[in-house]
C-alpha cells in the first residue's frame, strides 16, 4: 500500500522544524508538504498553498493534515479543504510524538493510522511531577 500524504501547517516555522526534528529520529521522508503561515500571508494565500500541496500529494490515498492550533489560520485552511470535499483528515494540536507516530505508520490503512494518532496524542501530554510522585509512592509501598 502506498504511504499516506502529509501536510504540516503551522504559524511561523514550527511545522518545518518539527519535520526536521522527526527526520533526525526516523530518517528522511517523502510525500509531504510544509506550509508556514507567516505575517505576509492571509487565509487566501494559505488556502492556495494547501490546495497546491493537496493536489501534489493526493494519489490513491487520503491526505492527513496536522495543524498547530484549533481555530487558527492553519486549522481554518484545513477546515475549508474538508468543506470543499477534499479527501483529507485534519488534526490540530500536533506535536513531535504525533508526527513520529504518523511517519512510522504511513503505510497502514487510514483508519488504523487515525486510531494510532489519537491514542498517542492522549498519551503524549504527561505531568512528570505526578508520574514521579506515583512512582515514588509505589516504591514506598513495595518496601
Amino acid at each position: 500500500m502506498k504511504e499516506i500524504g502529509i501536510i504540516l501547517i503551522s504559524h511561523g516555522h514550527f511545522a518545518e522544524y518539527a519535520m526536521k526534528s522527526a527526520e533526525m529520529i526516523v530518517g528522511k521522508q517523502e510525500n509531504y508538504k510544509i506550509i508556514s503561515v507567516t505575517d505576509d500571508k492571509d487565509l487566501e494565500n494559505v488556502l492556495s498553498e494547501i490546495r497546491d500541496a493537496y493536489k501534489k500529494l493526493k494519489d490513491e490515498r487520503e491526505v492527513i493534515v496536522l495543524a498547530d492550533i484549533f481555530g487558527g489560520t492553519p486549522c481554518n485552511a484545513g477546515s475549508r479543504m474538508i468543506l470543499d470535499g477534499c479527501d483529507i483528515t485534519v488534526y490540530t494540536g500536533f506535536n513531535l510524538p504525533v508526527l513520529l507516530e504518523l511517519l512510522l505508520n504511513r503505510e497502514l490503512p487510514t483508519e488504523e493510522i487515525k486510531d494510532k494518532l489519537e491514542e498517542v496524542y492522549k498519551n503524549a501530554f504527561i505531568n512528570i511531577n505526578d508520574k514521579l510522585s506515583s512512582q515514588k509512592t509505589e516504591e514506598e509501598l513495595s518496601l
